[in-house]
C-alpha cells in the first residue's frame, strides 16, 4: 500500500500515469484487463520521497479512485468517483511474506504445519541471516531509494549494520529494535485476525528462497483456526531462484480468476483450499496439481530414511562449489549441478526404491554434540541422478543452535521448506548438514563444531 501525497482522490483515466509517474511496463493478461505499471518518486507528508509503483487499468471509464494521504498526514476516504464508499472485497497476494524477520533471519523453528513438528518461537533464538538476499536488497535500496536518517522506527541503516555484525545477537539493541518493529508493524503473522472477513487467495512459491512456502502455510493455518476464508496455491513461483514456468502461472491465474468471479458474485468458491503444483526440474517430471482441504492431507504416506553413522562439521570450513551453486542471488532456475559434496559437509544418501511425490516439508531429526555456544545447521536435500552424473536441489532450510554450556548434547528436529517433487525409482536422495552454506546464509562469528548421529529423514509422500 502506497500512501501518496496528492490533493485529489481520483486519477484521470485519460492520463494513465498520475503524479508525475512514468510507464515502466505494460501488461495484457489473458482474459483480463490490460494495465500499465507507473513508477517514479512522489513527495510524502514527512518530506522523504516515496518510491511508487502503481498499477493502472487501461480503457476503463474514469476517473479511477486512489487512496491518498494528504501533506498534513490526514487521509481521505476511499470512494468511487460518485462518492460511494469503497471496501476491499477480495485479495490475491502473490508470493508475499507473512513474518518478515523469519524470512530474512530464520532460526528454523517455523514448522509450517509439518506433522509432528511444533511451530516454535520465530525469534528466540535470533536466527541466521539470509545474507545474500539481505545484502542484495540493502544494496538495491541504496542505489534506487532513500533510507530514513532520523526515523528510529525505520532505521534500515542501523538495522542492517546490527544484522551484519552477526552473532551473538542477544544484547544487540539495534537487532532487538529491528525485530520489534518488524514483528509489530510489518508482519501479518503477528497482527490480529481482521474482523472483516475478506476472502484471500494466496499464490506462494515452493521454490522461492526469499519467501518460501512456510510463509503461506503458517499464516493460512492461523487464519483457518479463526475461521477466516483463505485459499492457498503453491508451485514453482516467486523470487529467484524460482523458475516461474508459464504453465504454472496459467494454472494459478486461471484458478484465481475463477475464485474471484465466485467471490464477486457472492457465491462460495468451489476452489480447493490447497492446491500444490509439482516442480519440474528433472527429466521425466510432469506438471501435476494436487488438491486437498488441508495441506497435510496432500500427503497420504510417509517415506523414512535413517542412518547410524557419525559425522562431524566445523564452522570455519570454507564454502565450496555446492554452496555457491545454491545461492539464490547469483543463480536462477533449477539448481542442477555436477554430482559432488563440498568438503567438510556431513552427507547421507539412500536410493529411492519406488516412485512417489514428496509433498510437504521433509523433517530432519538428529542427535548431536555441540562444542561451542552458538552455531547454525544448514540443511540441503538433493536428488542425485547417477545416469547423468548430476544432482538437483529439492529443498533446504537452516536451524540456529544456542547453548549456555560450551559442550552440550541435544536432539534437534526441524522442517525443511515444503515442496511438491516427483521422485524417480533408482535415483538417490542426498541429505547434507553443514555449518557453512554461504553466501546464502551468513557464516558464524563464533567457532563451533557439531558431531551428528542417529540421523532420520521423514518425507511426506503421495503416490
Amino acid at each position: 500500500l502506497a500512501l501518496i501525497a496528492v490533493p485529489g482522490a481520483v486519477i484521470a483515466a485519460s492520463d494513465p500515469c498520475p503524479l508525475g509517474l512514468t510507464v515502466s511496463s505494460r501488461h495484457h493478461p489473458r482474459g483480463g484487463v490490460p494495465f500499465v505499471i507507473c513508477s517514479g518518486r512522489v513527495a510524502t507528508f514527512d518530506g522523504t520521497p516515496l518510491d511508487v509503483d502503481l498499477s493502472v487499468p487501461l480503457r476503463q471509464p474514469g476517473p479511477l479512485p486512489l487512496m491518498v494521504m494528504l501533506p498534513d498526514g490526514s487521509t481521505t476516504p476511499w470512494t468511487s468517483p460518485d462518492g460511494v464508499p469503497l471496501r476491499l472485497t477480495a485479495a490475491i497476494p502473490k508470493y508475499p511474506w507473512t513474518d518478515l524477520a523469519q524470512s530474512l533471519l530464520d532460526n528454523g523453528r517455523g514448522a509450517g504445519g509439518a506433522p509432528g513438528v511444533p511451530d516454535g518461537p520465530h525469534e528466540k533464538p535470533v536466527g541466521v541471516e539470509k545474507k545474500s538476499y539481505v545484502d542484495g536488497l540493502y544494496a538495491l535500496g541504496q542505489s534506487t531509494a532513500q533510507y530514513a536518517v532520523s526515523d528510529t522506527t525505520a532505521d534500515l541503516n542501523r538495522w542492517y549494520a546490527g544484522l551484519s555484525a552477526g552473532e551473538p545477537y542477544e544484547g544487540n539493541a539495534d537487532v532487538a529494535k529491528a525485530l520489534a518493529q518488524i514483528r509489530r508493524y510489518r508482519s501479518p503473522f503477528f497482527m490480529p485476525v481482521p474482523k472483516l472477513r475478506v476472502p484471500v487467495f494466496d499464490i506462494q512459491g515452493f521454490t522461492d528462497p526469499l519467501f518460501p512456502g512456510v510463509q503461506a502455510l503458517q499464516q493460512s493455518a492461523r487464519l483457518e483456526a479463526a475461521r477466516y476464508p483463505v485459499w492457498t496455491f503453491l508451485g514453482d513461483l516467486g523470487h529467484s531462484y524460482a523458475g516461474n514456468p508459464r504453465a504454472v502461472w496459467h494454472v494459478a491465474n486461471d484458478t484465481a480468476n475463477d475464485w474471484l468471479a465466485a467471490v464477486m458474485a457472492g457465491s462460495r468458491p468451489a476452489t480447493p483450499r490447497y492446491m500444490a503444483a509439482t516442480v519440474r526440474c528433472e527429466r521425466g517430471q510432469t506438471l501435476e496439481v494436487r488438491t486437498a482441504s488441508r495441506f497435510a492431507d496432500l500427503a497420504t504416506d510417509r517415506v523414512n530414511f535413517s542412518w547410524t553413522d557419525t559425522q562431524t562439521t566445523q564452522s570455519d570450513t570454507p564454502p565450496g562449489p555446492e554452496a555457491e551453486a545454491a545461492d539464490p542471488i547469483a543463480n536462477a532456475g533449477c539448481r542442477t549441478i555436477t554430482e559432488q559434496t563440498d568438503a567438510g559437509v556431513a552427507s547421507w544418501s539412500a536410493e529411492t526404491t519406488h516412485s512417489f511425490v514428496l509433498i510437504g516439508s521433509p523433517v530432519v531429526t538428529a542427535d548431536l554434540t555441540l562444542t561451542g555456544t552458538n552455531a547454525e545447521v544448514a540443511a540441503r536435500l538433493w536428488e542425485v541422478d547417477a545416469a547423468s552424473g548430476t544432482q538437483t536441489l529439492v529443498t533446504r532450510a537452516v536451524y540456529r543452535l544456542v547453548s549456555k554450556d560450551p559442550s552440550s548434547t541435544l536432539r534437534i528436529e526441524f522442517a525443511l521448506w515444503p515442496t511438491a517433487w516427483q521422485l524417480s525409482t533408482g535415483h538417490r536422495l542426498k541429505l547434507e548438514l553443514t555449518q557453512v552454506d554461504g553466501p546464502t546464509w551468513r557464516p558464524d562469528n563464533l567457532f563451533s563444531s557439531i558431531t551428528f548421529s542417529k540421523v532420520l529423514l521423514r518425507l511426506p509422500a503421495s503416490g
